[in-house]
């Protein structure tokens, strides 16, 4: 872990975000909250489900747990990829549907919790508790960012109930109808920094004994090339000049790389298309020896 996180840490990398919006974007929601494709092992939701939204903490039942790192893909080695847990994550419970995430670029907020919804943030260590619950069966919202786990689980009056680890760690794939969520992610493959690998040990794809990502197993991944002699691959400056493919995405990371875009990233349109991108709430990474990317676009 310590490694790779002086691996993510190797290059100097300048995030910028900044979105004054409202939602927008594709909207998916579950017609209604059934076990179809949520792996609920309940027959059904309690019946008071939606008649005691205010009155969650009536009763002495407890769910405690961890929230972990996206899991590896399946058949991927186990000596080689690990969960590690995730800090500062939101977890609740609800009756009702979580408000959809939009499936491009938007305005990513922090998701507001009333007192009276039954809500924690997890530990530096991933734990999370959540008590003074009364009985029945809720949808548990695991969320972070883009990342998102909405599972069933039975709340059991005088009891703590330790969650499903599976029920708590993020996906690496990209199902919202299954209650699994990912960011729309595109990657800049530069001359360096391999940041398709990074993105691969921490559980989004699957990786070889060298810490390599396996081709292949990235397809919910975009990538693009910034100078890095990867063939087949469109290259970055197409998706920059076109608005409408640039909107597909919430995360686009661009490592070092030895200037392929610096004529494009001059273009009048291309900056626009940026400044607009970034102000509608997208994440732009770019690494020091990329970061003609942000001067020429942010003087």
């Amino acid at each position: 872990m310590k490694r790779l996180m002086l691996a993510a840490l190797a290059a100097s990398v300048l995030v910028l975000q900044a979105c004054g919006c409202e939602d927008s974007g594709s909207w998916k929601s579950w017609d209604a909250l059934t076990d179809t494709g949520l792996d609920n092992p309940y027959d059904t939701l309690s019946d008071t489900a939606g008649d005691v939204a205010t009155d969650y903490f009536t009763g002495t039942g407890a769910i405690t747990g961890v929230v972990f790192s996206p899991e590896p893909p399946p058949g991927a080695d186990p000596l080689v990829l690990r969960n590690f847990p995730i800090s500062g994550a939101l977890v609740y419970l609800t009756y009702t549907d979580p408000s959809p995430i939009p499936e491009g670029v938007y305005c990513h907020e922090c998701v507001e919790m009333p007192e009276t919804q039954p809500h924690d943030m997890t530990n530096p260590d991933g734990s999370f508790t959540i008590s003074n619950l009364r009985g029945g069966t809720y949808l548990l919202v695991v969320q972070k960012g883009e990342f998102r786990k909405v599972r069933y689980v039975e709340v059991v009056d005088d009891t703590t109930i330790t969650v499903p680890v599976e029920y708590t760690t993020f996906p690496n794939e990209h199902h919202p109808e299954s209650g699994d969520n990912t960011p729309s992610i595109a990657v800049a493959l530069g001359s360096y920094d391999d940041m398709q690998d990074i993105l691969a040990k921490i559980g989004l794809c699957d990786i070889d004994t060298d810490g390599s990502m396996i081709e292949g197993t990235c397809n919910h991944i975009d990538f693009y090339d910034n100078g890095g002699g990867y063939s087949g691959e469109t290259p970055l400056e197409d998706l920059l000049r076109d608005p409408v493919a640039i909107d597909r995405y919430q995360i686009i990371f661009v490592p070092c790389s030895s200037g392929a875009t610096d004529t494009a990233i001059t273009d009048p349109t291309v900056q626009a298309n940026l400044r607009r991108w970034v102000e509608a709430g997208g994440k732009w990474y770019v690494a020091d020896w990329s970061y003609d990317l942000v001067e020429q676009v942010f003087p």
